[in-house]
């Protein structure tokens, strides 16, 4: 999202407002948008392929959550990190 929207990726991703609102929910209503790119992968969104570019983002994400919370998949379930 960065690279189509780099002034704006920060917001769009769920940034807050002011430090009272530090998370925005403006995110949850645009769900749907990501999700039609995801299905109808359309070509030139990306330099490499959808594969290549959604393979290397659940990579990322699995090193964070294993760095963050150990290397077993069960402790990343939804509510469960940070605890």
């Amino acid at each position: 999202m960065a690279t189509k929207a780099p002034r704006s990726a920060e917001w769009l991703l769920g940034r807050g407002f002011t430090p009272l609102l530090p998370l925005a929910n403006f995110v949850v209503r645009r769900a749907a948008a990501p999700v039609a790119l995801l299905l109808s992968q359309p070509s030139g969104w990306f330099v490499r392929s959808w594969a290549e570019e959604c393979g290397d983002v659940l990579d990322a994400v699995a090193r964070r959550l294993t760095a963050a919370h150990g290397a077993r998949p069960e402790s990343w379930a939804w509510g469960g990190c940070g605890r």
